[in-house]
């Protein structure tokens, strides 16, 4: 019998409505201000993190998991790190969680005084281990920075497209691309994501990897018909190649850890921009270009060994 038993009704809820609390976690206001500010999508979070996170503390309710040793949060908090998001926009976003789980459960007239007690319990003592865990990152972030080594990859200025005419751009993006293809970007957007997932955790093989190439070369593809997305276009299918070129090397868990939080990155850019390209009508379709393909050109040189390179010549001025 673990120490949490008596938590097992009400955590059977939640795992029966643990995507629909992830959903409303992302959703949450609060939540979703703070993941817009820096640029990462609601849906988003609520695939790649909400609901995995939730699974763990189930698991940590259960007996199967272990407090402060969740390989997602893990990922999630490398990915905030890497976007420099402060600890008080990560203290609000974690606090959404806590307040969905303890909605549902008031939804349901199952919370009670001793279920509060035990729940407040495990979720603050996880939250402090969360706190400390990304102050040392910061930290370590902080202290890894050289003078005069970028941290960052170069910012790929946005191609303009003056053959665009005015009445194309009086229309919504959504009338440039027939509508077959426009549902096959999300359709692949969506097979993207998943491979994404799995190199997360360090465990794509090499025959998906090379199912990720083909779909990002459809990707790209599809954007190579029409001129004014032709250069994302042209460097997701670079991407493609150069993933299915190092489809070996990038099996190795090794190199999936080097590049996971980079392919995070890009799978998020490239949702926000079919979203606010497609379906929500912003006037810049070249928007998110500069952070796609800086994103796309630093998974390249890590994968052909051209980043440390560079990394190892700025070291010896």
């Amino acid at each position: 019998m673990n120490s949490f038993e008596a938590l097992n009704e009400p955590v059977n809820l939640l795992e029966e409505r643990m995507e629909h609390v992830a959903l409303l976690w992302s959703e949450y206001i609060p939540t979703r201000k703070c993941l817009l500010k820096h640029g990462i999508e609601p849906a988003f979070f609520a695939r790649h993190f909400g609901s995995r996170v939730i699974a763990y503390f189930i698991g940590v309710i259960r007996g199967n998991e272990q407090i402060g040793d969740c390989p997602v949060m893990n990922v999630m908090l490398d990915f905030f790190a890497d976007r420099k998001i402060p600890l008080t926009d990560l203290y609000t976003v974690c606090s959404g969680l806590k307040n969905q789980i303890l909605v549902l459960l008031l939804d349901e007239d199952k919370l009670t005084p001793a279920l509060l007690t035990g729940l407040m319990a495990i979720l603050d003592q996880n939250f402090v281990g969360v706190m400390e865990e990304y102050q040392e990152r910061q930290q370590e972030k902080t202290l890894s920075k050289k003078p005069g080594i970028p941290q960052s990859p170069a910012v790929v200025p946005p191609t303009v497209f003056e053959s665009v005419s005015d009445s194309a751009k009086k229309k919504t993006y959504e009338d440039i691309l027939i509508e077959t293809e426009l549902q096959e970007l999300s359709e692949l957007e969506e097979e993207i994501d998943e491979f994404a997932v799995m190199i997360s955790f360090g465990n794509i093989a090499e025959d998906s990897l090379e199912e990720l190439a083909r779909g990002l070369n459809r990707y790209g593809g599809i954007l190579m018909r029409y001129e004014i997305f032709r250069d994302l276009g042209g460097n997701i299918i670079r991407l493609g190649e150069n993933v299915g070129d190092n489809a070996v090397k990038l099996a190795e868990e090794s190199m999936q850890k080097k590049i996971s939080i980079l392919f995070e990155g890009f799978v998020n850019d490239l949702t926000r921009w079919r979203k606010d390209l497609f379906e929500d009508g912003i006037e810049d379709p070249n928007k998110y270009d500069p952070s796609l393909i800086a994103d796309i050109k630093t998974i390249q040189g890590i994968l052909t060994g051209t980043q440390q390179e560079r990394e190892e010549e700025l070291e010896l001025f």
